[in-house]
């Protein structure tokens, strides 16, 4: 009977000491049950950034719906934000992070909107308060998309030009007010993920000088996270091409098949790095005020360069749209846009003011701001 006894023991004692090697093993470990206003289906959890961002094993998540519900495990060693898309991307959730751990997400299709419900740390104590940071910003960003809404509908999508140059002055304050609330929101809380992710987010529009104001409020751990990591490595990258820095020379292809290896800038005061692709509608918006501002500083000194980001397949519809819109100034291919990638060009329509030295002098001007600064400087 006492043998007994210190058997029990020992394997008690060798079953707790087990689970906990286990647990100390699985730390890393996360678990996801899903429930789903949809009966069958795919969950696709969407990256909100470039893959390089994300470990290898967190790019490809996805998961069947069975009966409403969904599962998913895998290894997690720091929190990653998604979105969540279900039956080939007819819906889309906004961003969410996942976090270590077990946690239970609810997805509800609302109004043609994807809603997202997940019960982990950081979704129930980071989220709330940059909510609640953002409601100022948020509600003048839906004022501004019912106003657009509206008068595309007014003007049968014929916008006339001051209104639309009126909209997307109001839409680039919206972005820098954005921008200046994450700033003070990270300053306050420097360990939150989900206002680190909402940082990330941000990446494929671009770089801007402030992105360098945010990430020094960031905490360590967080700038030494796998994610941290690589945006530090980003930043750096794309300090290089800040405000009055040398744009450094890139490869591109010209209408007939002519390669240059750099442009030469010293021909003109100013010139303006346009790009863009035959199918972004955004791009193809300002070309009727950008044919203006060309004929009305070409002389002065003021040229354009066209570097679409379309592939070799798009070429003749990349050719059709220059001719449709009448296009007078150098048009140029880097196709499917790897060295516009090198420039932290990743969002359409972006541009670069360069002068005759080659030094960047502003980044992603409105066609109505370029006009202004050339009314001056030339």
């Amino acid at each position: 009977m006492i043998f007994l006894n210190k058997n029990i023991r020992f394997l008690l004692f060798f079953s707790l000491f087990s689970l906990n090697c286990f647990a100390q093993k699985n730390k890393n470990n996360f678990s996801l049950e899903g429930l789903v206003s949809v009966d069958s289906g795919k969950v696709i959890f969407e990256l909100v950034a470039d893959s390089s961002f994300y470990p290898t094993h967190l790019r490809h998540l996805e998961a069947n719906i069975v009966d409403g519900k969904f599962n998913l495990k895998g290894e997690l060693q720091n929190p990653v934000a998604y979105q969540i898309s279900i039956n080939n991307r007819s819906f889309i959730s906004d961003l969410f992070v996942l976090d270590k751990g077990k946690q239970i997400m609810i997805l509800n299709l609302k109004s043609n909107k994807l809603e997202v419900s997940l019960n982990n740390p950081i979704m129930k104590l980071d989220y709330p308060p940059y909510i609640n940071a953002f409601s100022n910003v948020n509600y003048k960003r839906k004022e501004l998309d019912n106003d657009w809404d509206s008068l595309i509908l007014a003007y049968n999508k014929q916008i006339p030009p001051n209104i639309q140059r009126t909209l997307d002055l109001r839409l680039k304050k919206s972005y820098l007010e954005s921008d200046s609330t994450l700033l003070s929101f990270v300053s306050e809380h420097p360990n939150s993920y989900y206002s680190f992710w909402r940082f990330i987010n941000l990446t494929p529009f671009g770089y801007y000088k402030i992105f360098d104001n945010i990430n020094s409020k960031l905490s360590d751990s967080l700038k030494n996270s796998y994610s941290g990591k690589f945006l530090q490595q980003y930043l750096k990258n794309s300090n290089l091409y800040a405000l009055s820095k040398a744009i450094h020379k890139f490869p591109i292809v010209g209408i007939n098949n002519n390669k240059i290896d750099s442009i030469d800038y010293r021909a003109n005061k100013y010139t303006l790095l346009d790009f863009w692709y035959s199918n972004c509608g955004p791009c193809i918006a300002q070309f009727a005020e950008m044919n203006l501002i060309y004929t009305q500083f070409h002389l002065k000194g003021f040229e354009i360069i066209g570097i679409s980001t379309d592939y070799q397949k798009n070429k003749n519809n990349w050719l059709n749209t220059i001719k449709a819109h009448n296009l007078q100034w150098p048009q140029y291919i880097d196709e499917g846009g790897l060295q516009s990638a090198k420039l932290s060009i990743k969002a359409f329509p972006s541009n670069i003011l360069v002068d005759k030295n080659g030094k960047v002098v502003a980044i992603n001007l409105l066609p109505s701001e370029i006009n202004t600064y050339l009314k001056t400087a030339l």
